[in-house]
């Protein structure tokens, strides 16, 4: 009857494998998102630099409207810098959550193949006491 409870586990232990993989390729696939998000905004920092930069080295003095023009795109710039920021933490906590999916799917599986184990065991450890009644009654009756 412990084999049967054994074999009866192996599909869920089966159906417990795939939901881990398919939350694995999940958290996988959030992480390059939350990249993608982390170099465009690495991206505009950069521009937002060299911009600065390369006002620094003209040399060249602005008219006021020239200077507001450039004060505002800097502004615009760094709006888009800081929403970048914001949508960064927003799928690091996405990949958080797909992270603690992934680990329950694990722990789940794992639970399931540690009982089959159990019960696997429990079956080799029936066979065995019986093997060895079987073998102690043999030599009772030998002598």
């Amino acid at each position: 009857m412990t084999k049967n409870k054994s074999q009866r586990l192996k599909p869920v232990v089966q159906q417990a494998e795939i939901k881990e993989q398919q939350a694995v390729e999940a958290f996988v696939k959030q992480q390059q998102v939350l990249q993608l998000y982390r170099d465009k905004q690495q991206e505009l920092h950069a521009y937002r630099c060299e911009y600065i930069d390369n006002m620094k080295k003209a040399n060249v003095e602005y008219s006021v409207i020239e200077f507001k023009q450039q004060r505002h795109f800097l502004q615009k710039l760094n709006d888009a810098i800081n929403f970048q920021q914001v949508q960064c933490t927003k799928q690091q906590q996405v990949l958080e959550s797909y992270k603690q999916k992934w680990l329950q799917a694990k722990q789940r599986t794992a639970g399931f193949e540690q009982l089959i184990e159990k019960s696997e065991q429990q079956v080799l450890d029936t066979l065995v006491r019986h093997e060895q009644k079987t073998q102690d009654d043999r030599a009772q009756h030998r002598h």
